[in-house]
């Protein structure tokens, strides 16, 4: 879905359910798929295909479209921390059990709980493998939490796959949505493989897969997301919001 205007040189293709909130104009063909709304105008170049339950704002016509591209810069990644993770297992009952009793920074193995309360500080694991609907608690009422991870960090639970919970006052959490979503700067998560999720996963801070890439299956982030491979995948609601 986009707020904006969509401006192709070619063919342009909207799919099912898709909104576009203003103009839609292309110098090839359009189509418009079914529930689609355009909520501007639809200039097309050579033709034009409309299911029946499409829904347009503004008048339909046939001419020119001038298309600018915008430049774009590249990226600047950081370097990869090094870094070794552990071995071992740290599962549910292992990881924490309260914001005031939580898992100490240090190196672990794979991080397999279901139940998870991190504070400030550094964590390093050789991998984070989710196989059942966990929730995960951040302090980030002190220091950042730096979380590094060898291997995949991997969600794939038949159901939603991970709860973020935010406490800004080490006592009190709540939903990372409702939290204070400047306090995503305070969370840095760096995988060396990928990061993977199967279901709805929530996520509050910074990920960084530098070498691999990120496969976000309804994906929901406060916060940021880095690759230096691909990041692919649907963004479930309410998307990505950087900060």
């Amino acid at each position: 879905n986009l707020q904006g205007s969509v401006r192709s040189g070619g063919d342009l293709a909207v799919s099912l359910d898709g909104t576009v909130g203003q103009d839609t104009r292309a110098n090839g063909s359009i189509y418009l798929g079914s529930n689609v709304v355009v909520g501007g105008d639809v200039v097309y170049g050579t033709a034009l295909s409309v299911e029946p339950t499409t829904a347009t704002g503004g008048s339909t016509s046939q001419g020119p479209t001038v298309v600018t591209p915008e430049t774009f810069a590249a990226v600047s990644l950081p370097a990869p921390t090094v870094f070794t993770g552990g071995s071992g297992t740290t599962g549910t009952g292992d990881a924490g059990s309260s914001l005031s009793n939580p898992l100490l920074p240090g190196t672990y193995g794979t991080l397999e709980a279901d139940e998870i309360y991190l504070t400030g500080g550094t964590y390093v694991f050789s991998a984070i493998d989710l196989t059942k609907k966990s929730n995960l608690y951040l302090d980030l009422s002190g220091d950042p939490i730096e979380i590094f991870v060898e291997g995949d960090v991997s969600f794939d639970s038949p159901a939603q796959s991970l709860n973020v919970w935010v406490s800004e006052d080490g006592v009190n959490s709540v939903d990372y949505l409702a939290a204070n979503q400047t306090l995503a700067s305070k969370l840095w998560l760096e995988t060396h493989g990928t990061f993977r999720t199967d279901k709805r996963v929530e996520w509050f801070g910074a990920v960084y897969a530098p070498f691999e890439g990120i496969d976000g299956e309804l994906l929901s982030v406060v916060g940021a997301l880095y690759a230096g491979g691909h990041v692919d995948g649907d963004v479930n609601e309410p998307g990505i919001k950087l900060l």
